[in-house]
């Protein structure tokens, strides 16, 4: 883009079909590339974005190492003791760092997913702190880590989750109508969002082959991402594919780094649900938010 070198379309029609929610993202990328740069992008260039997004999709998707922290004041043996019981607890998955008092106090504590300590200390908002009062006790420490850490994401304040059973009587543009209606009269959408949602579906379909619909669109005025799952006990026949899940998307007209974070987040959820049939039946058959949250957390999807 930036030194206007030709491109080679040699797979177009290939990355479309197979991967479409990443097709899908990096549409909306170059959209959003051409309104800020102010210059008109060659649609080549959609097929070597989506590669970018499939790989790191497929990368999230493979789990990263999660790094904790452990705090400890006394003692090389009590910090070991500390780490042992957490990797037996955790898994090897877990990427442990030990510091002391002094030195926690200049690490960037963002970098991990909780900080285990034998005292009390310090942290931001967003890493959950777990005291350890009991050096012999795993059941403690797995229910502190199962109280901080699972459904984090679903439950986060930036995310305003609703879950709907659709009406198999109506087309699935009426069912996204009602979604976004009830998202509106709870506040949590802008009146606006409506019509721009119905500009952009007549560009193009937010219908993928993977049975998944994925209506989203720019919410004026929020800072928070609104998510509404919408599912139908079975297939909801529509041309050109076929729709079972509908996630409507509000996402926040200006993202900061922590709430991008939460919204790739919740990218690599639909991605592992669009990428697994399995999960299509279980999920129809769920009724209430409550149940989807338990069901996402039970299925490691967070």
């Amino acid at each position: 883009i930036i030194f206007h070198l030709n491109l080679f379309d040699v797979f177009t029609d290939e990355i479309q079909s197979k991967y479409p929610f990443s097709y899908e993202l990096a549409r909306v990328s170059i959209s959003v590339l051409e309104s800020r740069l102010m210059i008109e992008i060659n649609e080549v260039e959609l097929s070597y974005l989506a590669i970018y997004f499939e790989l790191s999709l497929h990368k999230k998707k493979l789990g990263k190492n999660k790094k904790v922290a452990i705090v400890c004041s006394t003692g090389r043996g009590t910090a070991a003791l500390i780490r042992r019981q957490l990797e037996e607890v955790l898994g090897q998955n877990i990427e442990i760092h030990q510091f002391s008092e002094t030195d926690y106090s200049i690490v960037d504590i963002s970098e991990y997913v909780a900080v285990f300590s034998t005292m009390p200390i310090a942290t931001n908002d967003e890493v959950p702190l777990i005291r350890i009062t009991s050096l012999f006790d795993r059941s403690l420490i797995l229910k502190e880590w199962d109280r901080v850490y699972s459904g984090s994401l679903l439950k986060h304040k930036l995310i305003e989750l609703s879950f709907n059973v659709l009406d198999h009587s109506k087309n699935y543009r009426e069912n996204v109508k009602q979604m976004i209606s009830e998202s509106t009269r709870s506040g949590w959408l802008h009146p606006d969002f409506l019509q721009m949602w119905e500009t952009r579906e007549a560009r193009q379909s937010t219908i993928f082959d993977a049975a998944i619909g994925f209506p989203h669109t720019i919410n004026k005025g929020s800072d928070k991402i609104v998510i509404s799952v919408g599912v139908f006990e079975s297939t909801l026949m529509v041309e050109p594919n076929n729709v079972q899940i509908i996630f409507l998307m509000g996402i926040p007209e200006k993202l900061d780094p922590k709430t991008e974070n939460i919204l790739m987040r919740l990218y690599d959820v639909i991605f592992a649900i669009a990428q697994n049939h399995n999960y299509y039946n279980k999920i129809c058959q769920l009724t209430t938010k409550e149940e989807f949250i338990q069901f996402i957390e039970k299925e490691g999807l967070i």
